[in-house]
């Protein structure tokens, strides 16, 4: 019986599975879509060559993520165009996995590999240490800017690739220091939500740090050592010293711990397993 119910709950997970792969999450998602995600994320990390693998399942997310932004409500009135680049000097941070597939995509298109590596390491010298009001008031662009236009577009942070604003003239005014109010389409958070607790349910899986790695230093650190990746999922702290989200650091413990559950149940629904815990009553009866 028991074999019988899993077959059951791993053929309705391929359903949602599937419509998340036509058009990614929908713009307020539901935990069994990030169940969905989580299967679809392991999938690709777990097969094929071990070489690479942040670049396939990174290369997913993407592909879903912005599947699921064309379908949300009110991007019709999205004033973000190619060559407007007014938000790209703040704070941003990736996880590990989406870091490599930066650092991938870097040695595969760089004309020059090494003056990317160099600008690099300019602009982590310029804002390793500050934090991100110092580093705002530095108005120091961000060095993936290749002639106004984001240099590594294709695999852009979940950050950026899920930021979007309503207003040229509020972002205009922010880029001065005039104002912080920057209004964006209701959908961008539960999104960009959806799709990092979804990676992060895999990375806690398989015992793996689901920090938030401050973007310059990561790359910066995954460029100049082409074996990282693999240590990485074999277990070393590769990024040693690479700042990481302070709002991860300051979680309270029983926060951790309830995050820590949410991840365990997305990955068990992923997986077959029924829903249990805490979080058990946020998903169809079917995964009981």
């Amino acid at each position: 019986m028991a074999r019988h119910d899993k077959r059951l709950r791993l053929a309705e997970l391929r359903r949602v599975a599937r419509a998340v792969e036509r058009q990614g999450v929908s713009h307020m998602p539901v935990p069994v879509e990030m169940a969905a995600l989580v299967a679809l994320v392991d999938g690709r990390l777990s097969k094929g060559r071990a070489a690479g693998r942040s670049a396939r399942a990174m290369a997913l997310l993407a592909t879903l993520q912005d599947r699921s932004n064309e379908h949300a409500p009110g991007m019709g009135r999205v004033a973000c165009k190619a060559g407007c680049y007014h938000c790209c000097d703040v704070y941003v941070s990736a996880q590990a996995p989406r870091i490599f597939a930066i650092a991938d995509w870097l040695r595969a298109n760089s004309p020059d590999l090494e003056a990317a590596i160099a600008r690099l390491a300019a602009a982590d010298a310029a804002i390793r240490g500050k934090d991100v009001d110092a580093r705002a008031a530095a108005g120091l662009a961000c060095p993936f800017l290749d002639g106004g236009r984001c240099g590594i577009y294709p695999v852009r942070p979940a950050g950026c690739r899920g930021f979007f604003s309503l207003s040229l003239e509020a972002c205009i005014a922010g880029a001065r220091g005039e104002s912080e109010e920057i209004p964006t389409p209701a959908h961008i958070h539960p999104l960009r939500g959806a799709y990092e607790q979804a990676l992060s349910a895999v990375l806690y899986h398989w015992r793996l740090p689901a920090d938030h790695y401050e973007l310059t230093h990561g790359v910066l650190v995954a460029l100049r050592d082409e074996g990282a990746e693999g240590r990485w999922y074999d277990g070393e702290d590769v990024f040693a010293g690479v700042g990481t989200d302070r709002a991860d650091e300051a979680m309270a413990p029983e926060m951790k711990r309830l995050e820590g559950e949410f991840w365990r149940t997305l990955w068990d629904v992923a997986h077959g397993e029924p829903a249990a815990g805490p979080f058990a009553d946020r998903f169809p009866d079917w995964c009981a």
